[in-house]
């Protein structure tokens, strides 16, 4: 059988899942779960989506993959097709930040009935971030990556008592900050050049807070610029 060809984004997530059952919530075309599986990294994957139409095509591609043995499909939003203790990973990825948020506070205790939830959010990072502290989920590492010019952060958290969140790690990631990943420092630079552009056409305070932090993260990790 033909070897799939993965997306940066794709294969960092993978790479974070050692599981007996992966949830896969959004499933999408099922590929998550397929890898996962192929590679070894988990057993059995439950692939859920609201939507009719992606859930067919995951069935499909899942069946094309002699998988369909191992993996289930079910239809149906966030957790909520999910048992508590049923799965002991998911991955809930490509969508924004908050509606992340709003999939692991409406059924908590089936989330943290999990070792790991890995997340790839394609915005709101803060709101994410500080959402999962006052719920009770340690972002233990966080990753970023760069894929097509795009960057791309993957949170790997565990149901547990976070630490206190600062400023800088609630905007930019404490994980991250850290270990003075390269990638956030390229980020970071980026960012205050954006914002700066924005700042002198007009007064907008929160992207002034932005490089301010922002600034204050690049001189403490002595990233170039």
């Amino acid at each position: 059988m033909k070897k799939l060809r993965l997306s940066k984004r794709l294969q960092a997530i993978v790479n974070q899942i050692q599981c007996r059952v992966l949830a896969d919530i959004g499933t999408d075309h099922g590929i998550t779960p397929v890898v996962a599986c192929e590679q070894g990294r988990a057993e059995f994957g439950i692939a859920c989506d609201i939507s009719h139409a992606s859930l067919k095509k995951a069935e499909n591609y899942i069946r094309e993959r002699n998988l369909d043995h191992r993996i289930e499909t079910r239809l149906g939003s966030g957790f909520e097709t999910i048992s508590q203790g049923e799965a002991d990973m998911a991955v809930i990825s490509g969508m924004g930040g908050m509606l992340i948020r709003d999939i692991i506070r409406e059924n908590l205790d089936v989330a943290k009935s999990m070792s790991r939830i890995i997340l790839g959010p394609q915005r709101d990072l803060p709101t994410l971030r500080q959402s999962l502290n006052e719920v009770g989920f340690a972002i233990e590492d966080e990753e970023m990556l760069i894929e097509d010019g795009v960057f791309y952060n993957i949170l790997i958290c565990e149901p547990g008592t976070p630490t206190a969140m600062t400023p800088e790690g609630r905007m930019f990631g404490q994980a991250l900050i850290d270990k003075s990943d390269p990638t956030l420092g390229l980020f970071l630079i980026e960012l205050i050049e954006k914002n700066k552009r924005i700042c002198s056409k007009a007064k907008n305070e929160k992207l002034e807070v932005e490089i301010y932090i922002a600034e204050h993260v690049i001189k403490q990790k002595s990233y170039s610029r």
